[in-house]
């Protein structure tokens, strides 16, 4: 049994329970976002999870940005389907930045679901069904600290709630949660990570395979070259123990002038083998196309006060791997038996949105056939959360461009939406197109022969 850390969460959170709760006596369920620290778990947002229409009843919420939230609700526990969750856990860690997770399940029921060994079960099927689900996608999920996720339950009927931790083996254990009024501070932190850097992706096979099997193993190599990379917090090398407020009060007072920027610039740095005599290991082989990554992702992530160098990295790592993971994966899952033979592929691009009770940024993607309007669908449908049109930012990674050249000079002769190439009827281009500025660039080359 895995002791858990003690749980704060914004007191706004308690009346968002009291609003998204069926009144009428059914279940509402869904995920718990935030971010675990050393020292405690941090929550900034219960979402819940989408009910069909077909397996639930509305549930009358208050009015927010001049609309009321689209809920439904179930009668009883044992309802719930757990592909529900599974399916909502995937699309919002899409939208969640590095640093932040899926710490759990929460349930706001009139009856107390610690309390009946049916409902318990119930709760290790969803937790079961979600963890096996993760685990096949360590590009997009990761490794969050900690082995055990959080279930808290919140009594619609007297208002009294509970939490408990749950382990890897489906064990629970209380766990201390507490509502505290003060707004937690965070960091935010901005990077960018250049895939201009990497050689072409060699095609072998004579008979080529589907397009989705190179991507897949493309994204396992960039996330190797990720993880190998040394960062700098604002150009200085720095100790992983060194924290991210120390690292602010020193700058505040080294600053020259009076103005003043909260953010952090995280910058990373590929290591190079030096050169050796590779004449003996030269292997000469037929390739049949190559796959090109072309462009610059943007990352923008929030850590907690006392968050360290290590955690920041940590967290801008996750962010662009998951980001880059979540327009392929997007892209491979909307394929049909048409696309393989296209020339164009369009991956959706990210758009910012910054929910206004938390104060952190979150992300969405939009394909080139959907509008603004349909990324404000999602995010009510997925989050729970309703956004001015006016509110979302879909130019975010135009700033990124100033970044590059302290970044690594050798590499601005690359930043650019791509390059001229010429291709016959047999070629295959793939683009990720993101923003009117640096765009996300996938070129895919496929030269089949008969």
């Amino acid at each position: 049994m895995v002791k858990s850390l003690p749980v704060y969460a914004d007191e706004k959170l308690l009346a968002h329970l009291t609003n998204i709760s069926c009144v009428e006596g059914g279940v509402t369920s869904g995920l718990i976002v935030g971010q675990r620290t050393p020292k405690k778990d941090i929550v900034v947002h219960l979402t819940v999870t989408p009910v069909p229409e077909e397996n639930g009843r509305p549930i009358k919420t208050e009015v927010t940005n001049g609309k009321p939230l689209e809920l439904r609700c179930v009668s009883e526990i044992l309802e719930l389907d757990d592909t529900w969750f599974t399916f909502h856990t995937e699309n919002v860690s899409r939208m969640l930045p590095g640093g932040m997770w899926i710490l759990g399940l929460y349930f706001s029921s009139p009856e107390n679901i610690f309390n009946n060994e049916k409902t318990l079960n119930k709760v290790r099927s969803i937790m079961s069904f979600i963890n096996k689900s993760t685990a096949r996608n360590e590009c997009l999920f990761g490794d969050p600290p900690g082995n055990y996720k959080l279930v808290f339950h919140y009594n619609s009927k007297s208002k009294q709630f509970a939490c408990k931790s749950i382990d890897s083996s489906m064990a629970f254990a209380n766990a201390d949660w507490k509502f505290q009024n003060s707004q937690f501070v965070w960091h935010k932190v901005e990077s960018s990570y250049s895939l201009n850097r990497f050689e072409p992706y060699e095609i072998v096979d004579e008979t080529p395979k589907p397009v989705i099997v190179y991507l897949k193993d493309k994204l396992q190599k960039i996330r190797k070259e990720i993880d190998a990379t040394i960062c700098t917090v604002n150009g200085v090398f720095r100790k992983n123990t060194d924290t991210l407020q120390d690292i602010k009060m020193l700058t505040d007072q080294q600053r020259k002038t009076k103005e003043k920027d909260d953010s952090f610039k995280v910058f990373m740095y590929s290591l190079t083998e030096p050169p050796e005599d590779m004449a003996s290991k030269v292997v000469v082989q037929m390739t049949y196309g190559e796959m090109v990554f072309d462009g610059i992702i943007g990352s923008q992530v929030f850590l907690h006060e006392n968050a360290t160098v290590d955690e920041t990295v940590l967290a801008v790592k996750q962010d662009i791997l998951r980001s880059l993971a979540s327009r392929l994966e997007m892209h491979w899952d909307s394929f049909d038996l048409t696309d393989e033979n296209n020339k164009v592929h369009e991956p959706p691009r990210r758009i910012l949105f910054k929910d206004k009770r938390s104060g952190l940024t979150f992300s969405d993607y939009i394909y080139k056939n959907e509008t603004i309007n349909d990324i404000a669908s999602n995010l009510q449908l997925h989050l729970g959360i309703l956004v001015p049109i006016s509110d979302l930012i879909d130019c975010f990674e135009r700033p990124y461009r100033k970044l590059k050249p302290k970044m690594d000079t050798g590499e601005q002769k690359a930043n650019h939406l791509g390059t001229d190439k010429k291709s016959d009827n047999t070629n295959l281009i793939l683009y990720g197109i993101m923003g009117a500025a640096v765009v996300l660039v996938i070129s895919l080359f496929l030269h089949l022969f008969t």
